[in-house]
Parts: structure tokens; sequence; C-alpha cells
């Protein structure tokens, strides 16, 4: 068993949180997720005797993501995922083994990637889409009996994948 002391500093809480939100704002642009919404859950100790200021923790995230829409309350204990102070970006914004802890500020963040600013097909004329999606579905379809083809080279089994490659060919031919 493992024992810890921390000491609550705001000026330290205020960083830590700045960090965990940048951390969390340079995956969503590296993997091009659009923020759709959050809530916060932040202990009601977080406040204006602890911060010296009203609402610090909705203030950082508004910082952060201008433009996300943030909707949250105070708890009396939040449960979010586990991770000491001194953890890494990584362990403390993942998912999943979510605990109970104090004085804390969780966010859960509601994001979705970005819809492709161009489809493939809009390079097409509209009488040619039928014919593009033929042979897109072809090409795939070559590919995944290839894949199968393989497969049962090495023994593996291939039924599924056969079963893909034959549906891929039946919506080629309808297509094109």
């Amino acid at each position: 068993v493992e024992v810890c002391f921390y000491g609550l500093d705001p000026d330290a809480c205020r960083e830590d949180l700045r960090r965990l939100l940048g951390h969390v704002q340079t995956h969503c642009e590296r993997n091009r997720d659009q923020m759709m919404g959050a809530v916060m859950f932040t202990c009601n100790g977080r406040g204006m005797r602890f911060f010296g200021g009203n609402h610090v923790d909705a203030k950082e995230f508004h910082t952060s993501f201008p433009s996300v829409t943030l909707a949250g309350l105070w708890a009396g204990g939040e449960i979010g995922p586990q991770a000491l102070a001194e953890a890494a970006p990584e362990q403390a914004t993942r998912t999943g083994r979510a605990a109970l802890q104090g004085f804390t500020a969780v966010f859960g963040i509601f994001r979705a990637p970005l819809p492709a600013s161009r489809s493939w097909l809009a390079s097409y004329r509209d009488d040619e889409v039928p014919a593009a999606v033929g042979e897109a579905f072809g090409r795939l379809a070559r590919e995944a009996k290839a894949l199968a083809d393989a497969a049962e080279a090495a023994g593996e089994p291939t039924v599924e994948l056969r079963r893909r490659a034959d549906a891929l060919a039946s919506a080629a031919a309808s297509a094109g």
C-alpha cells in the first residue's frame, strides 16, 4: 500500500487544469475531433474560499474551449478516472476505471470526428457517381478476395472474408 500526502495549492490546481485541458485540446486537434459539448462536476471546495474567485474551473474550460457549451454542478465527491496529482495527461484524461474522488474537477467531453471537407464523390458529375461507386466496391471486393485467398493459403478460416468479398462484388455489380 502506497500513501501519498499532497498539499492543496490553488495556483498548482489551476496550472494542472490548464495542462490537462491543453492535452485534450491537442488530442482533439490531432484527431480532428469536433467538440460537441461538455459537462463538469467540480468539488464544492474548489470555489471562492480556495481559489479566491468564482467558477475558476468553468472559466479555465471556457478559456481552452471558448465555443463549447459547458453544463456543470458542484459536487461533494466526483466520479472520474483515477489519477494522482503527478499523473501524465494521458493517464488523467483516459476513460474507464472510474473512482470516487474528492477536491477534483471532472469533465465529460462529447466529441466526434469532423466531417470530411470534401467527399471523393464530389469530383464526379451526377451521372458518373454510380459507375464510380461500382468501381470502388469492385476494388474493395478484389482486396477482400485477395485477403481471403491469403488467409486460406495460410490455413486460416475464410468464411467471413469470402462472405464480405461476395457482398462487395454484388454491390459493385448493382451500382455499376
